[in-house]
């Protein structure tokens, strides 16, 4: 733990919150050390780099290390300021296009070198292109968690005029072509179904009017008034007399001269 000496402050803050931060980490503590000509406006590391800094002194300071609870220091090995080199890059390796198998694998080859592109590049399309065709057919068992679509989300980092929309296009060239088709196809299906549409409208309507005749004779039948048993013998016999010449009526009257 690197701590401020707050030399002008009492109690010094900076020296006792170090030691407590050490206790707390299980730690040691250092403070800097002060050279004899050092302002008592510093107080922290930093303020003595950048006063070493300003050439009023040539070499730079030790540093002692404290244990917090015994007190015992101990020099610190002085510190190298020279930059570290940067760890050199690793060839990137091979993409492994062969495991796609023979289909994408293939397919993959001859796209990039139609492109003239990365074949890492031609696989993520067609990975991409493959995953559409299939997400709305199959799922994937994933163990004891569950089923999930086979849904992939693809990007794709190069630079402008690495031909990515090139790669993409023509990759998903059968799915629009396939698109366009299933659009063709449903303005036929669409005036077939608005066609089929009017002529069931039509027998609904008819079908309603009849049911509508049907109640309508119906309820006039009912509210007829009934007929009694003396009446409809009288209307049969007049029939039967008509045929015959014979009174209308069972006791052989008649009805205004005429047979009822």
């Amino acid at each position: 733990m690197c701590g401020d000496d707050d030399r002008r402050t009492p109690g010094n803050p900076g020296v006792t919150a170090a030691r407590v931060a050490a206790i707390a980490a299980g730690a040691l503590y250092a403070l800097p050390e002060w050279p004899a000509n050092a302002p008592l406006t510093l107080t922290d590391f930093n303020d003595l780099h950048q006063w070493q800094k300003g050439g009023r002194v040539s070499k730079q300071s030790p540093i002692t290390a404290t244990h917090p609870t015994t007190g015992i220091s101990a020099p610190l090995a002085s510190i190298d300021s020279t930059p570290l080199p940067l760890a050199g890059r690793a060839p990137t390796p091979p993409y492994p296009v062969d495991a796609l198998g023979e289909l994408l694998g293939s397919a993959a080859k001859r796209l990039a070198y139609y492109v003239q592109a990365p074949v890492g590049m031609a696989a993520q399309s067609l990975l991409a292109v493959a995953s559409l065709a299939v997400q709305g057919h199959v799922n994937i068992q994933k163990g004891s968690i569950g089923n999930s679509p086979t849904t992939l989300y693809c990007i794709t980092i190069a630079g402008s005029g690495e031909r990515k929309s090139s790669m993409d296009n023509l990759a998903m060239k059968p799915v629009y072509e396939y698109q366009a088709e299933r659009r063709a196809e449903h303005e036929s299906l669409m005036a077939e179904h608005k066609a089929a549409e009017e002529a069931h409208e039509l027998r609904y309507q008819s079908i309603v009017k009849k049911l509508q005749r049907h109640r309508e004779k119906s309820q006039a039948h009912e509210l007829r008034p009934a007929t009694s048993p003396y009446r409809r013998a009288c209307r049969a016999g007049a029939r039967q007399a008509k045929a015959t010449n014979a009174p209308a009526y069972p006791d052989g009257r008649t009805h205004g001269g005429r047979y009822l």
